[in-house]
């Protein structure tokens, strides 16, 4: 689809030849990715989601060229392009009639804009109902602007579920999608490959941390206790040895020779660290060169990037890659609550995070199992449609009651999970 719906002038053909999808004689019809000011783990999120509902609805993905994210990813279809040149009109199709005025009004639309942000207005939910699913097949353009991941919501809708919920192994899909979707292009993969064959390769276990603190002016800011925190959680789950008050330099020499004439790797634990205050990693660093392990162990701290600052440029979005990237390499991950980068790492790792509850109000420990390593929906939406005379037919409820959950790291959120995963279940009317 996207090679046979491929125009070599997407301005022309969006200015001259946009109509209903019906009209046309060839029924191509587009989904373009607006690229928002978000951190890059929303913005891969909210395309995830447009990709999602681009092979849901057989609509040909196209993506903003000015920004970051069509810079760091690799093609992902063969030979053809998802990129819109820059001087495409994204002013105009941003400025086509949003779904409400749409669906009120009795004349054709040939584009439609969708506003899907986490404030998202009530008019807009009705985007999650079976008659706008109907509706939209008749729109030839229609402009994608999010900042969320929405898929669990998308799973709601009847037509959605029925084609998708197959291709959901035991209630995986993000780590499916993202494979296909969030492939590094060349030059941030070689990134990738050096770090992880220079550092992360030495080590017989990886563990990657990724810190985050939300709620702040300054992000980059330092919190006292951090460390302390990250370092109970590692312990009480045995991913770190304890440290030892006392030193024994022989004992240690001996079972590291030992080690390495035995062909092990000559670092037992690799911490990789991502957080933009690199203090973090140089108080961890700092633990484990002043004080040995109880266990003669080697502990090792590894950062990519110290930038002490965010901001939206394409240097940091592609060193924020990199270690998303470099955090799917690890065995275990520790992330912070509530953090969409986190979800990116734990996605295309698939692995359950250690959830690092840093800031959080509703839980006093130091972290958390998490229970998927799918994203959480931070503000999922339920429109009018869904009430208690809903549509969904039986199956389609069963499979919500065994694969959707309230988040961990959000209470309000929603999160799709394997089967028998606990939790606390989505309260839905309608079911």
């Amino acid at each position: 689809m996207q090679k046979s719906c491929f125009h070599g002038n997407w301005t022309e053909l969006f200015l001259n030849k946009h109509g209903p999808a019906s009209s046309r004689p060839d029924s191509c019809r587009y989904l373009v990715f607006i690229e928002g000011r978000e951190g890059l783990g929303n913005l891969l999120l909210s395309l995830t989601t447009a990709f999602t509902f681009a092979m849901a609805t057989n609509r040909t993905l196209l993506i903003d060229s000015r920004g970051n994210v069509a810079k760091l990813l690799c093609e992902p279809f063969p030979e053809t392009s998802w990129v819109l040149p820059t001087e495409f009109p994204y002013n105009l199709i941003t400025d086509c009639p949003r779904l409400f005025s749409f669906q009120h009004n009795t004349t054709n639309a040939s584009c439609v804009s969708l506003n899907l942000q986490h404030n998202i207005t009530s008019p807009d939910k009705e985007f999650f109902c079976e008659d706008s699913f109907a509706d939209l097949k008749h729109v030839t353009w229609v402009a994608w602007t999010s900042n969320q991941y929405f898929v669990t919501n998308l799973l709601l809708i009847p037509s959605f579920w029925q084609r998708m919920h197959p291709m959901m192994v035991e209630g995986r899909f993000f780590t499916y999608v993202s494979s296909l979707l969030l492939l590094p292009e060349n030059k941030t993969w070689s990134l990738i490959v050096r770090q992880l064959w220079s550092y992360l390769s030495a080590a017989e276990l990886r563990v990657g941390i990724q810190v985050r603190l939300h709620g702040r002016k300054d992000l980059a800011q330092f919190e006292p206790g951090v460390d302390t925190k990250i370092m109970d959680c590692l312990l009480r789950y045995g991913l770190l040895p304890s440290l030892s008050e006392y030193e024994n330099s022989t004992e240690m020499h001996r079972v590291q020779s030992r080690k390495m004439s035995d062909g092990k790797k000559p670092v037992d634990i690799l911490l990789l660290l991502t957080s933009l205050q690199g203090k973090y990693s140089q108080v961890m660093r700092d633990r484990f060169m002043e004080m040995p392990t109880e266990s003669f162990q080697t502990v090792q701290v590894h950062s990519v990037s110290q930038l002490g600052r965010q901001d939206k440029g394409f240097q940091q979005a592609q060193l924020a890659f990199v270690e998303m990237w470099l955090l799917s390499f690890c065995d275990f991950l520790a992330t912070s609550e509530y953090s969409t980068f986190g979800y990116i790492a734990q996605g295309l790792a698939d692995l359950h995070p250690y959830i690092l509850t840093l800031k959080s109000s509703h839980n006093p420990s130091s972290c958390m199992v998490g229970q998927s390593s799918e994203p959480c929906t931070h503000y999922p939406k339920v429109p009018t449609c869904l009430r208690k005379d809903s549509a969904l037919s039986p199956a389609h409820k069963d499979w919500i009651r065994v694969y959707l959950r309230m988040c961990q790291d959000q209470p309000s959120g929603w999160q799709l999970v394997q089967p028998d995963a606990g939790g606390d279940a989505v309260p839905m009317e309608f079911l």
